[in-house]
């Protein structure tokens, strides 16, 4: 381009110059054509000299990468026991819930955190999961918020919060899902056993990790526990 832009720099006031002997020997109108042309060759020259100066400029810049990391990303860590209270009808009875540490192992906040509830199982008697007639796809609560603060949570980077999965109560002999809208499936989870919940953890800005959580119910509320390696996350 340096090559181009010399060329039109010398030809351009050349023609100017021709088109001065034109005037003169074979009158305006032709010189006014070649003066005409001298002068849009030398007005190119400026403008292919601006535009390089515009590319060199920019080449010049930093190119600004988005730092890498800095997304947020959730994982599940051991689940635990709770031992607390709940008012069913008019009456304040103990109850155990299990509950799922949610921690964000990233390098941001992870904002509006939620989980889904996407399938229930339980183990049979192979030792394989059967699939339970569980056919919604239910929001879970996070812990000891109000109901309307209990759908979503924010969770600093290294930091971590509780989901309500299932609870049993003194005096029933039916384990519970912990969901923020109560489910009507009349003895889902009345049968002992183990049972495995499949859930969908999500976060702006952040991928959504497929959690798997087991959960021993026995029959009654001293009888739920949590076997060896519950969790697992895809």
């Amino acid at each position: 381009m340096d090559f181009a832009v010399s060329w039109l720099v010398i030809i351009g006031p050349i023609l100017i110059g021709v088109a001065g002997v034109i005037w003169y020997g074979s009158g305006p109108t032709p010189a006014l054509w070649v003066g005409f042309a001298g002068t849009i060759l030398l007005i190119l020259a400026g403008t292919l000299q601006l535009q390089q100066a515009i590319w060199k400029s920019q080449a010049s810049e930093p190119i600004q990468q988005p730092e890498l990391g800095r997304a947020p990303a959730l994982t599940a860590e051991s689940p635990n026991l709770a031992p607390t209270s709940k008012r069913i009808g008019g009456s304040i009875v103990r109850a155990t819930y299990v509950r799922l540490r949610i921690k964000n192992v990233g390098r941001a906040t992870a904002r509006h955190c939620s989980a889904r509830l996407i399938k229930i199982e339980r183990q049979n008697q192979k030792g394989s999961y059967t699939e339970l007639p569980y056919t919604d796809t239910l929001d879970m609560a996070w812990s000891n918020k109000a109901e309307h603060e209990s759908r979503i949570s924010d969770i600093p980077a290294g930091s971590s919060d509780n989901l309500d999965i299932v609870f049993a109560i003194d005096g029933s002999d039916q384990l519970y899902l912990a969901t923020i809208i109560f489910p009507n499936y009349p003895n889902l989870m009345r049968a002992r056993g183990e049972y495995r919940f499949t859930m969908v953890v999500g976060a702006e800005e952040a991928l959504p990790s497929t959690v798997q959580l087991r959960v021993h119910w026995g029959g009654g509320i001293e009888a739920l526990s949590l076997p060896a390696d519950p969790v697992s996350v895809q």
